[in-house]
């Protein structure tokens, strides 16, 4: 359902999205195949500073009546801002997926398997600690089990990034690569 940014819905148009019960959310998870660490941190169990506001369990905007995008059922993971990170399975297959609640029909894909989340992810502590080395996300990437840290590094320094379109470029092509090696593993 698409409406103008002006038009309220009335509330026979309004869709519920099928959501997992926060109470059952992490033994969903787990039977998911997601890893510990990863179910830890959605729990709100921080496993490292450097998550603390990305990754910032346990979601609470889904639960609390905000928007969600219409589709199978959603697995939240955390929020940040106005925006949720989730995992939900379309055809059968893992994908995790961002939005924001104010516009939940515009989600993006982020990846198609954990490691492809987690290279999002450490893209994105890379911005947040850019003065940091590649040295400092070690032990995070190893808390997490992300086994691509090398790899995302060495493409990043190599590739530029002048603009938005080429930063997302390299990062679409590199979680690519990753979810063809990792799509059925978590």
């Amino acid at each position: 359902m698409h409406r103008a940014a002006n038009e309220m819905p009335v509330p026979w148009q309004v869709k519920f999205m099928p959501i997992i019960p926060d109470s059952q959310r992490l033994e969903a998870l787990r039977r998911l195949g997601l890893s510990e660490p990863l179910i830890l941190q959605s729990a709100g169990e921080q496993q490292h500073p450097y998550f603390w506001y990305r990754c910032l369990g346990p979601p609470q905007l889904v639960y609390q009546g905000a928007g969600a995008p219409d589709g199978c059922l959603l697995y939240p993971l955390w929020d940040c801002l106005d925006v949720v990170t989730a995992v939900w399975q379309p055809g059968g297959r893992l994908q995790f997926i961002e939005f924001n609640v104010q516009t939940p029909e515009e989600y993006a894909v982020l990846a198609r398997s954990e490691q492809g989340l987690w290279a999002r992810v450490f893209d994105l502590l890379h911005d947040d600690y850019i003065t940091e080395q590649r040295e400092d996300f070690v032990v995070p990437a190893q808390i997490f089990g992300f086994r691509f840290l090398d790899e995302l590094w060495r493409e990043y320094e190599r590739t530029s990034h002048e603009t938005i379109e080429q930063h997302e470029r390299f990062l679409t092509e590199v979680v690519a690569r990753i979810d063809a090696h990792t799509a059925d593993q978590p």
